[in-house]
C-alpha cells in the first residue's frame, strides 16, 4: 500500500509531493512491490504537477532508507517534531 499527498509550499515553485506511507508485507519484501508503488507514486505525482517527491522515514529504520537511496533518493534534511498540549 502506498498513500500519497500533494501540497503548496510558499518556497516552491511547484507542488510539493509526499509519500505518507509505503507498506509491503515483510514476507513479500524483496519480490519488487515496493519499488512498483515507488514507481507509480512518481508517475501519479508528476503528472499531477509536482516537482519534488519526498519520503519520510523514522531514523531507525535503515533497511527503509537503503532501499530509498537504491531508488535514487537523498538524505536532505533531518525532522523535528514536538506534541503539542491543548488547552482544556
Amino acid at each position: 500500500m502506498a498513500t500519497v499527498h500533494k501540497t503548496w509550499v510558499l518556497h516552491r515553485p511547484k507542488p510539493l509531493a509526499r509519500i505518507t506511507s509505503l507498506i509491503v508485507d515483510e514476507s513479500d519484501r524483496g519480490k519488487g512491490i515496493g519499488r512498483a508503488l515507488v514507481a507509480t507514486s512518481e508517475k501519479f505525482l508528476a503528472e499531477a504537477g509536482c516537482g519534488i517527491l519526498e519520503i519520510t522515514s523514522n531514523h531507525q529504520r535503515q533497511d527503509a532508507h537503503e532501499f530509498y537511496r537504491h531508488l535514487g533518493y537523498e538524505q536532505t534534511s533531518a525532522r523535528f517534531m514536538k506534541k503539542l498540549q491543548h488547552p482544556r
